[in-house]
């Protein structure tokens, strides 16, 4: 079983913010059975009709250029972000190199724990049911 964090929310905005964007790399996982969306479902069945348990995109910009993500990749890097990961490498505004991923960014989910009412586990549930 594969099991991929969950990226904080603003994690691609961040990664695709990146002053020069050379490199992104998005490795998708077959989603799970509730990943409803049309395009983890497209990337499902894709991956289920040919037998493939992982797909690697890469998308490597021309010499000189920043990739600038479209709607599609912006789509797609969500699928993979949650299914998979998203890798970047680029410069920041001071020419160094920056390699970012969602990996590194995982969801924060702050919870209260009340030890004499509740159970660490069941404060664990009610924080999965209210995000």
């Amino acid at each position: 079983m594969d099991v991929t964090v969950i990226p904080d929310k603003s994690a691609l905005d961040e990664m695709f913010a990146l002053h020069k964007l050379s490199r992104i790399t998005m490795q998708f996982k077959r989603p799970n059975p509730d990943d409803v969306g049309s395009v983890a479902a497209r990337i499902k069945q894709r991956m289920q009709d040919q037998r493939v348990a992982t797909v690697n995109e890469e998308l490597i910009a021309e010499k000189g250029e920043s990739i600038k993500p479209d709607a599609t990749t912006r789509v797609e890097a969500a699928v993979a972000a949650m299914n998979g990961y998203v890798e970047v490498v680029g410069k920041d505004e001071l020419g160094m190199t920056v390699t970012d991923s969602t990996v590194n960014k995982p969801l924060r989910i702050p919870v209260k724990v009340n030890p004499n009412t509740e159970t660490t586990v069941a404060a664990l549930l009610r924080a999965r049911t209210n995000h």
